[in-house]
């Protein structure tokens, strides 16, 4: 999708606030981006507060750096941002991909807590998906926390997560298989074990023995 076709496709209103400080090297060039998307968006709404003057938003979205870029008051985007990524995520809102923005953003604002309860909602543990399969290894490994913090609070309510877990372990990726086999023992839903039979014969030792103990824990759960 070309970048005029995101801009093209924002057209319910949005309001976006970039929260700066005057030391702060990075805060022009996004209240620059942000200024550029508010052109090109009529719909869009800005404004630029002074993070220090702006307590209740520095609060409410646990603000630790700036520049800090908030969407809709609802999603927080840290450090540098462009005017074509805003305009990818705010034409993103309402899909599942919105949701993954939301707990991207939160994962590396180190909110595993507040991943966790969002997982916990009803349909909302699949957007973590793309982030197990695209992200890098301290993504994984965030979501894997976050995971394991859902289940341990409200064991069995992300069930909707294991189909898409199950597709992933045929990635060619053998950090990815090793880890979603994991996660599917943590889940401990016997939905997962032809899966993960199937896995004990993967060419990779470590994946072979995450899907050894995967099942190994399924079938406890069981008994």
């Amino acid at each position: 999708m070309t970048n005029s076709t995101y801009f093209d496709r924002i057209t319910a209103p949005a309001t976006v606030t970039v929260l700066v400080s005057k030391d702060c090297p990075n805060c022009a060039r996004v209240v620059e981006q942000v200024r550029d998307l508010e052109r090109r968006c009529p719909s869009v709404l800005v404004s630029v507060r002074d993070v220090f003057e702006a307590q209740d938003i520095r609060e409410r979205h646990a603000v630790q750096s700036v520049p800090a870029t908030i969407v809709d008051d609802d999603l927080m985007l840290q450090g540098p941002v462009t005017a074509w990524a805003l305009a990818e995520i705010l034409a993103s809102r309402g899909t599942p991909s919105y949701d993954s923005h939301k707990v991207r953003a939160w994962l590396h604002a180190r909110q595993l807590e507040r991943v966790a309860r969002f997982l916990r909602e009803p349909g909302r543990a699949p957007s973590v998906l793309p982030l197990l399969e695209a992200g890098d290894l301290s993504d994984r490994m965030a979501v894997t926390l976050a995971i394991q913090m859902a289940q341990e609070a409200a064991p069995g309510s992300l069930r909707d997560l294991v189909p898409g877990l199950i597709s992933l372990l045929a990635s060619e990726s053998i950090n990815l298989r090793g880890d979603v086999a994991d996660l599917l023992g943590t889940l401990a839903d016997p939905r997962a074990m032809d899966a993960l039979e199937g896995l004990l014969a993967d060419p990779d030792e470590d994946v072979v023995a995450a899907a050894t103990d995967a099942l190994a824990t399924i079938r406890g759960a069981l008994s």
